[in-house]
């Protein structure tokens, strides 16, 4: 696997040695794995972190959503207010790629189902939320660099329901399309 900002990650098998898998850069072993599967995730996870520091949200006025759980590990997820109102984006980093080299459909689903919650979260007195149905189109994909940005709509609330959408973008192309309802619970 090739790094766009590093040196070229290798993983390389040596089966004389007790943990075969390593991964290597510019000709140096770097760390050895019990198995590939696991050799694979670092190189991914270094070459992601490589990506994430070299390339930052593009403008300025970003903020990191703080994330705990499984949602900590689909991000960074940053967001911004600009003239149009809140947007919300994240870097499409190597881990967040499929097998066909485009962002996994489960990345742009974790990522729209995150920020609807911060939408909802912002039009709602931080009332507590949980989504009930989620609907996503797939217009195009995104690769490993391009930076994803969405814009989120509060459609209609009533005391128990949100309604709310999202638009994925890369720069002026539509990645997908989302539309869902969030329960709204009573504060307290």
């Amino acid at each position: 696997m090739q790094s766009a900002l590093a040196p070229e990650f290798q993983i390389v098998a040596d089966e004389a040695d007790e943990t075969p898998w390593r991964v290597v850069a510019g000709g140096v072993t770097i760390a050895r794995f019990a198995t590939e599967a696991l050799a694979m995730a670092c190189a991914d996870a270094l070459e992601s972190a490589e990506m994430e520091a070299a390339m930052p949200p593009p403008g300025d006025g970003w903020d990191m959503i703080r994330s705990r759980g499984f949602t900590r590990h689909a991000g960074p997820i940053w967001h911004r207010h600009d003239e149009k109102g809140l947007v919300f984006g994240f870097r499409a980093l190597p881990k967040h790629r499929n097998r066909n080299g485009v962002i996994h459909g489960g990345m742009i689903m974790t990522f729209i189902d995150r920020i609807l919650g911060v939408a909802i979260t912002e039009n709602s007195d931080a009332r507590p939320h949980a989504t009930i149905q989620l609907d996503t189109h797939f217009v195009s994909g995104a690769r490993v660099g391009e930076f994803v940005e969405a814009r989120c709509e509060l459609v209609r609330a009533t005391k128990a329901v949100a309604f709310v959408s999202a638009t994925v973008t890369v720069g002026e192309r539509i990645v997908a399309k989302s539309q869902g309802m969030w329960k709204l619970r009573e504060a307290g």
